[in-house]
């Protein structure tokens, strides 16, 4: 067994032929007057139904679509759109 002081990444557990995840963004709308569009972002491999997904959580959604660049949609939670001074 080697010396971890020696090298400290010698317990790290290598991952075989790991591929990358691939996020795949989309806009959604929940059911509601004041609802605005928002953008989740789904690995479409362990999440192959985003709108089903959504709505066992969050309720009726009134729309899912792929994100386009274009798409208008509100600030993630936490996220200002000022630029602090």
């Amino acid at each position: 067994m080697e010396d971890f002081a020696q090298n400290p990444c010698s317990s790290v557990p290598s991952v075989p032929h790991a591929q990358p995840v691939r996020f795949q963004a989309v806009t959604y709308q929940l059911v509601g007057d004041k609802m605005k569009p928002r953008v989740a972002y789904f690995d479409l491999s362990l999440i192959p139904d985003p709108q089903a997904w959504l709505e066992e959580r969050l309720g009726k959604v009134k729309s899912v679509s792929p994100f386009k660049e274009n798409d208008a949609v509100m600030p993630a939670a936490g996220r200002s759109l000022r630029q602090n001074p």
